[in-house]
């Protein structure tokens, strides 16, 4: 059985809901045969849990961000498209701000 949980970053944790959820998928996982997918943004607590676990870092290339943004941008209103700079800068500041996450 396969459990799969995506951005576990956003769980709450103000009221223990993320560790809770934690430790019933780890008593789960001592039980039975089940594997964990979680996906997560790069939160320290939550590293340090799965710091025994394989992972993989999956990261968006900067080509494929452009792609997309390209076939976006060209779908948005024509206002956009007034001022000729405004699309390249819109789409440069989306990439800077995607390589810090």
């Amino acid at each position: 059985m396969f459990i799969v949980i995506n951005a576990l970053n956003k769980c709450r944790e103000n009221n223990n809901t993320r560790i809770n959820l934690l430790l019933e998928i780890r008593k789960l996982q001592a039980q039975s045969n089940t594997k964990l997918i979680i996906t997560s943004r790069f939160i320290a607590e939550i590293e340090q849990e799965f710091k025994e676990d394989i992972n993989l870092e999956i990261r968006a290339r900067n080509k494929n961000i452009k792609r997309y943004l390209n076939d976006y941008i060209s779908r948005l209103s024509r206002i956009i498209f007034e001022k000729p700079s405004l699309p390249l800068l819109i789409k440069t500041n989306i990439i800077i701000t995607i390589n810090r996450m």
